[in-house]
């Protein structure tokens, strides 16, 4: 998903929209534990349903894997961008809650 060999070794500031997953929803997901440059995650693997309807706007491989919300916000914490501000979110959203932040380096963080 990111790590110091991308969007945090080129810039300074990013913005970002992205669905997460979220437990309290009770959708049935594979919880794989991962580790990558010195942080831990559980990234929560979904086959994609109906990829060949004309609205499916999935990935181009048969399944996703998501992150929890807070785990996104440490993972860019942790490679430096430190300062992040939330600008929108929808846990509701009908295909998984989304967040929408910005996130910026102030000198703290690897």
């Amino acid at each position: 998903m990111f790590d110091r060999e991308g969007s945090a070794r080129v810039s300074d500031r990013c913005l970002v929209w992205t669905r997460y997953f979220d437990e309290s929803r009770g959708e049935v997901r594979v919880a794989v534990p991962a580790s990558l440059d010195g942080i831990a995650s559980t990234y929560y693997r979904a086959q994609y349903r109906d990829r060949a309807q004309p609205s499916f706007w999935g990935g181009n491989k048969p399944s996703a894997s998501w992150m929890t919300r807070d785990d996104i916000l440490g993972a860019f914490r942790h490679f430096g961008l430190d300062d992040i501000k939330i600008i929108a979110e929808d846990s509701d959203a009908p295909h998984g809650p989304t967040t929408c932040f910005a996130a910026r380096r102030t000198g703290g963080g690897q």
